[in-house]
């Protein structure tokens, strides 16, 4: 499974509506009552005035099987994201999770609120080490493929080398 987190946001309209247009998506999780980008939008409103001074209160949160993984259930997705957000510091605030089906693999969007029920700041220290810990586990737990964490893969990037320094220059 792959996992990635977007930058952090200021609204959740946006991001609700890119999630839901067009019948892209459709909720899986989340213990929000509503079902369209505005109801959404304006659920997250009002946990937003309990802690207006945080300016990025949005978190975007996906996740991908990886190629050879059978295509997941309604079920399965609802189950992973319900782990994920747990671990994720995100089980006390509002989030959706939302499947899309339109590309040419299934994956899981999760909009979160980063005020908590309680209108603390949810930390984001860490989140990616954090991300990759817990989506090995799912992998785990569901058996499905493991993929090489950032730290495991090949860097892309090839190293700058030192600059050589030959007897005539000195």
């Amino acid at each position: 499974m792959i996992g990635k987190i977007a930058p952090k946001g200021r609204g959740f309209r946006g991001l609700l509506g890119y999630l839901m247009r067009r019948g892209r998506g459709h909720i899986v999780a989340g213990p929000m009552a509503g079902r369209t980008p505005r109801e959404l939008a304006s659920e997250f409103g009002v946990l937003r005035r309990l802690n207006p001074k945080l300016g990025k209160a949005v978190a975007h949160l996906m996740l991908s099987p990886a190629p050879g993984d059978p295509p997941l259930t309604d079920e399965q997705w609802q189950a992973i994201a319900e782990r994920y957000v747990e671990a994720m510091g995100f089980a006390d605030a509002p989030w959706v999770a939302v499947v899309h089906q339109d590309t040419d693999h299934q994956h899981l969007h999760i909009a979160a609120s980063r005020i908590g029920f309680d209108g603390k700041t949810i930390s984001d220290a860490n989140d990616f080490r954090k991300s990759e810990a817990v989506v090995r586990k799912i992998e785990t737990e569901f058996g499905l493929v493991a993929v090489p964490t950032f730290s495991e893969k090949p860097h892309a990037r090839p190293q700058k080398k030192s600059p050589q320094i030959s007897e005539a220059s000195l």
